[in-house]
């Protein structure tokens, strides 16, 4: 993709600064694996609670991805939440890692599956990365719906 921005006389290769992009587009993920492998899936179509979303991913209990962000983006939304079925006390924790330290941890709770809405300031960040404790409360896993990260703008 080659696009001209006229008032800035600009010409971008590939996407411009500032535009938000599909994640599952822009970067490729590091993946590990703990325990039970990582089902790192890029969807047609992916669905939580009823909810269709265009892209996202799928990760099984246990799993980690990483993404090598070098500090180009500003930041990342997405819907997370449960796909598959879950016990209804079932908690499961979403730990996100900014730079390798703890950042914060979401909790998706069996008795209320909706998606939750995420946005992560990624300003200054090397490396993205989800990780999903084990958890043994039915057959659900974790979906990522639609994660778009927008590019920083150059000063």
């Amino acid at each position: 993709q080659i696009t001209y921005e006229t008032s800035s006389k600009a010409i971008f290769i590939g996407s411009q600064p500032g535009q938000a992009l599909y994640l599952t587009e822009e970067l490729i993920p590091k993946q590990e694996f703990y325990g039970t492998i990582v089902k790192l899936d890029y969807v047609d179509k992916l669905k939580m609670l009823g909810t269709s979303y265009d892209t996202g991913f799928v990760v099984e209990s246990g799993g980690v991805i990483e993404f090598q962000l070098d500090e180009k983006y500003e930041k990342l939304t997405m819907d997370m939440g449960i796909t598959g079925r879950v016990a209804s006390k079932a908690v499961i924790p979403v730990e996100i890692y900014r730079d390798g330290r703890l950042y914060d941890t979401y909790f998706l709770l069996g008795s209320d599956n909706s998606p939750k809405k995420i946005e992560l300031s990624l300003k200054g960040i090397q490396s993205l990365k989800i990780q999903l404790d084990d958890w043994d409360e039915g057959t659900a896993n974790v979906a990522l719906g639609n994660p778009m990260i927008t590019k920083m703008v150059s000063q």
